[in-house]
């Protein structure tokens, strides 16, 4: 910097504009170890390179889960709150089994959950054991079928969630992907890739219509993309048109089926015109 004179000054990092900080720190968005370290070097840095650092977080039972928790847990002790950083989460294989083995995968996943209070985005890219997961709530105090809607709104406590995304799950019927929608009022994205049903065929319904009757407000689905077809595509459309959800769409995806073999399995990308209420 010059001064008037013409000669030449430096400031001191911290008294440099607030915007000049995080356009810096935003040129490195992409290199977490370019981040972590200006984290280190500057203290006027830090909150900012981790905001950038933790925004975005990817869970594996292979890696060090449970010391990612420790380490989310510990920062909470310590005033610097890294998991309020945290606004899209990847979860791992939600593949529970039985036993005592579900017991503690059930109880990780719930500590993880209840750490990330600030989550706007979360995705599932593995497959979802629902079956295993639905018992684990319901044996956690043996309660009837009519309350697990609080037992996994308490289970995923995220009232910013805007963002689903849900790979390769297997629900016991159309109510059950609406309890879980249902637990998320602020969800706008829904991205449903490969989900199926027990009972599409035949019409079952094992969790209750009812469950559902004490719902607030509406959701308002902004952005629908589904990879899914037959009459699971039809299922999936009917349980979304219904209440407390409102199909407001401004973007549509589905799948469409090509006259072209190689193509089969494009997707189409349609912008829907609705009403907004």
């Amino acid at each position: 910097m010059t001064a008037a004179d013409g000669s030449n000054c430096v400031l001191p990092i911290a008294d440099l504009p607030l915007e000049l900080h995080e356009q810096i720190l935003y040129q490195l968005v992409d290199d977490k170890t370019a981040l972590a370290q200006c984290s280190l070097t500057c203290r006027t840095w830090a909150p900012m390179a981790r905001r950038h650092l933790f925004e975005s977080v990817t869970f594996s039972w292979k890696g060090p889960c449970m010391q990612a928790l420790d380490i989310l847990e510990m920062s909470l002790s310590v005033g610097t709150y890294l998991a309020h950083h945290v606004r899209s989460i990847t979860l791992p294989s939600v593949w529970l089994g039985s036993g005592e083995r579900r017991r503690e995968r059930l109880d990780l996943l719930r500590r993880l959950m209840r750490s990330l209070p600030h989550a706007e985005s979360l995705r599932v890219p593995h497959p979802f054991d629902w079956h295993s997961f639905i018992e684990g709530l319901q044996d956690d105090a043996g309660q009837p079928v009519d309350d697990i809607r609080d037992r996994m709104q308490a289970f995923f406590p995220f009232p910013k969630l805007e963002i689903l995304h849900l790979e390769n799950t297997f629900f016991r019927s159309a109510e059950d992907l609406r309890v879980l929608l249902s637990v998320f009022p602020r969800l706008s994205v829904l991205k449903l890739d490969r989900v199926t049903f027990d009972d599409e065929l035949s019409g079952r319904t094992v969790t209750p219509a009812r469950v559902l009757q004490g719902v607030n407000g509406t959701i308002h689905i902004r952005k629908l993309t589904v990879h899914s077809e037959g009459s699971c595509l039809a299922v999936l459309l009917d349980a979304l048109s219904r209440a407390p959800f409102d199909l407001s769409l401004c973007e549509l995806n589905l799948p469409t089926t090509e006259t072209n073999p190689s193509k089969a399995n494009a997707t189409t990308t349609t912008a829907a015109t609705t009403q907004t209420p």
